[in-house]
C-alpha cells in the first residue's frame, strides 16, 4: 500500500507568556506523536501525545523550530517533518523596582536580550504600552494605590514575545482618605472627624489629635467618624488628622482644624455649712458642700493687712462633689495676725472660675504658746537631797514622813532667756 505521509507542522506565537503553538495535520495511521526541539530534545514527554497540537510554555531563546514525528503501527515505522521557525527575543535580566509615594520605578538590563523590536512591561498580567527598543527603565505613575503589584519585562521581535525577566513586587502608597471633614459636636470641647474610603487598597486608618502642648498624639480610633474631647481649659480652634493604612505603609496625613464648643459658664458657689474656730491655737475650720458636677477645684482667699497683702489666694485644691473641710492654719512665721476676711472660690475643669463667696467674719490667728522644757530638776527635804532620776524634768512630790518639809526646783539654764529674746 501507500506509505503514510509525514505530518505537516507549523509553529506560531501564542502571545501569552511567550508560548509557542505547534500544529500539524492528522496522520490517519498514527497511534501517537512526539514533538522535539530542533536540537532533538523531546518536549512532549516519553509517552508523546495523541493530539495534533502542542503548546510549548517554555520555548528556547532565539529561534524556535520543532520536529513532529508520527508513530505508526506494525512495520510502518514513523514519519517526521520539521516545522517553520520563529525568531524569539531573549529575556531581559536583573529587573529591580522601587517606590516613592504612588510612583513605581523599574530598571533592568538588556545586555543579553539580543535582537528585538520592542520592550514590554507587564503588571499583574496586564501588558503596558510597548516601549522603544533598547529601553532599560520605566516609571509607573501612578501605580495602583495601596497594593503590591507584580512586575516583569519581556522583549518582542517580529511580533513574537520572548521569555519574561524575573518578577519584582513593588508596593505603592495608598490614597489619602476622601471627603475629610472636622466639626464640633454638642459635647463641650469635642470635635468629630469624618472621612470616606478612597480608591485603591487599604487595611485601615490612623487618626491623631493635636494636644494642647502642640504635639500630635494617637487617637486610638481608626474608624470614621473619630472623636476627641479636649478637657483642659481652652478656647479657639483645635486640630485632628487622618491617613490611610495598607500593607504598603501609610498615605500622607490630611489635617483639619475646627473650633469646639467651649464652656464659659462658671460653676455654682459651694454651700457653706460651718465656719468657726477650732480648739487648737490659731486655726479656723471652714466646711462646705459641692453640688455642681462641673466643680474641679477650690481655693481659699485671705486678707492679711499685717503682712501688707490684700486678698491673697491660696493654692487650688482638687475637689469632687460632696462635703469638704478646710483648716485655715496659723501663719508660718509663728506670729499673731489679724485676718480681715476669708473667701472661698471654685473652678471647673474648663478653667472657668466662680466669683468669690461673701467675706466670712473677721478673726484673729494667734500663734501657739511657746513651750520651754527645763533641763533638769531636783528637790530636798530636811533630811536628804536628791534628783528624780526616773523623770529628770520633774521634782519629787509627796510626803516621806510626818513633819518633813519638801522643796523642789526646775533648772532652765538659758532656755527662758533665749526663747524671750527670739520672740
Amino acid at each position: 500500500g501507500t506509505f503514510p505521509k509525514a505530518p505537516v507542522a507549523t509553529v506560531s506565537n501564542e502571545g501569552v507568556d511567550s508560548n509557542v503553538k505547534v500544529d500539524w495535520d492528522d496522520v490517519p495511521q498514527a497511534t501517537s506523536y512526539h514533538v522535539y526541539n530542533v536540537d532533538g530534545t523531546a518536549v512532549t514527554g516519553a509517552g508523546g501525545t495523541t493530539a495534533t497540537v502542542f503548546t510549548d510554555t517554555n520555548p528556547q531563546d532565539g529561534k524556535a523550530g520543532y520536529k513532529v514525528k508520527a508513530n505508526l503501527p506494525g512495520d510502518y515505522g514513523s514519519t517526521e517533518s520539521t516545522s517553520n521557525e520563529l525568531t524569539l527575543a531573549q529575556a531581559p535580566s536583573s529587573l529591580t523596582g522601587s517606590q516613592s509615594g504612588q510612583k513605581v520605578t523599574l530598571s533592568w538590563s538588556n545586555a543579553n536580550v539580543g535582537s528585538h523590536d520592542q520592550i514590554q512591561v507587564v503588571r499583574g498580567g496586564f501588558a503596558m504600552s510597548p516601549l522603544p527598543r533598547g529601553t532599560t527603565s520605566y516609571t509607573d505613575d501612578p501605580a495602583p494605590p495601596g497594593v503590591s503589584s507584580a512586575y516583569k519585562v519581556r522583549a518582542v521581535i517580529s511580533g513574537n514575545h520572548g521569555p519574561y525577566s524575573n518578577t519584582v513586587n513593588v508596593c505603592s502608597t495608598p490614597n489619602v482618605p476622601a471627603s475629610v471633614t472636622l466639626a464640633a459636636t454638642t459635647t463641650i470641647g469635642q470635635l468629630k472627624l469624618s472621612w470616606a474610603n478612597p480608591a485603591g487598597g487599604r487595611t485601615g486608618y490612623e487618626t491623631q489629635y493635636k494636644d494642647d502642648d502642640g504635639t500630635w498624639k494617637a487617637n486610638n480610633d481608626g474608624a470614621s467618624p473619630a472623636y476627641h474631647t479636649w478637657h483642659n481649659p481652652g478656647s479657639g480652634s483645635r486640630s485632628m488628622r487622618v491617613r490611610t493604612l495598607s500593607a504598603c505603609g501609610g498615605s500622607a496625613w490630611v489635617t483639619k482644624s475646627a473650633t469646639p464648643g467651649w464652656d464659659t459658664t462658671p460653676p455654682a458657689h459651694p454651700i457653706i455649712t460651718s465656719y468657726k474656730p477650732e480648739a487648737s491655737w490659731g486655726r479656723m475650720v471652714l466646711r462646705f458642700g459641692v453640688t455642681d458636677l462641673s466643680t474641679a477645684a477650690y481655693r481659699v482667699w485671705r486678707q492679711d493687712p499685717d503682712m501688707g497683702t490684700i486678698g491673697t489666694p491660696g493654692s487650688w485644691v482638687n475637689a469632687g462633689t460632696g462635703n469638704h473641710t478646710v483648716v485655715v492654719g496659723a501663719p508660718s512665721d509663728g506670729k499673731p495676725h489679724a485676718y480681715n476676711g476669708v473667701w472661698l472660690q471654685v473652678k471647673d475643669s474648663w478653667g472657668n472660675e466662680s466669683n468669690r463667696t461673701g467675706c466670712f467674719a473677721d478673726y484673729d490667728l494667734v500663734a501657739s504658746p511657746t513651750v520651754i522644757e527645763p533641763v533638769g530638776s531636783t528637790h530636798w527635804t530636811q533630811n536628804y537631797y536628791g534628783a528624780n532620776t526616773t523623770h529628770p524634768n520633774r521634782p519629787f512630790s509627796g510626803i516621806s514622813g510626818a513633819g518633813d518639809v519638801h522643796y523642789g526646783y526646775f533648772f532652765y539654764n538659758n532656755r527662758i532667756r533665749n526663747a524671750v529674746t527670739a520672740t
